[in-house]
C-alpha cells in the first residue's frame, strides 16, 4: 500500500470523527503518525461498547483509538 500522507489523513478526519461520535463518547480528534504513515487519532472518554461500529480505516487511512478518561483542568 502507498504511504498515507498528511493530506490523506486530513481528508478523512471529519468523517472519522462523525463515525466515532455516533458510536462512542469522543473526547477529541487529531492526526498522528504510526511508522511512516499518518493516521487519525481519536481519544475516547471511556471504552466504546463492544457492539460499537468504530471504523478501523477510512479510504486507506488507519483510525487509532485511545481511551483517555475524563478531561479535567489542572
Amino acid at each position: 500500500m502507498a504511504e498515507v500522507s498528511l493530506d490523506m489523513a486530513r481528508q478523512v478526519k471529519d468523517r472519522a470523527r462523525k463515525a466515532a461520535e455516533a458510536a462512542a463518547d469522543v473526547a477529541g480528534v487529531g492526526l498522528g503518525k504510526v511508522g511512516g504513515d499518518y493516521v487519525v487519532k481519536i481519544n475516547l472518554h471511556k471504552k466504546a461498547p463492544a457492539k460499537a461500529a468504530l471504523p478501523a480505516q477510512i479510504d486507506g487511512v488507519s483510525i487509532v483509538y485511545e481511551v483517555i478518561g475524563k478531561i479535567t483542568p489542572r
